[in-house]
């Protein structure tokens, strides 16, 4: 797995293509589990996770699967979008 800093943002991009699982202790409750195929982005001043193919958010029973997410921590907030495949 290739890591790169730039300016704001962590960029993190598995070159194998395979799902990775972290964890992520928010202020607002149990601990939240994420995964992306292609990409996470990590905004550091905005606070928001780039999740990029086959993305996946899960909190205790709940979890939601897209194409690109985009999770807001301090709102405690997750956006998905479907990605059409060509």
């Amino acid at each position: 797995m290739a890591t790169m800093l730039w300016s704001n943002s962590l960029v993190a991009q598995d070159t194998a293509h395979q799902v990775k699982e972290r964890t992520s202790t928010a202020d607002f409750g149990d601990p939240v589990t994420y995964s992306a195929r292609d990409s996470v982005v990590y905004d550091f001043a905005d606070q928001k996770l780039y999740l990029y193919g086959d993305a996946k958010v899960a909190q205790e029973d709940m979890s939601l699967v897209a194409g690109h997410i985009v999770y807001e921590r301090q709102k405690a907030e997750v956006y998905a979008e479907a990605i059409i495949d060509s």
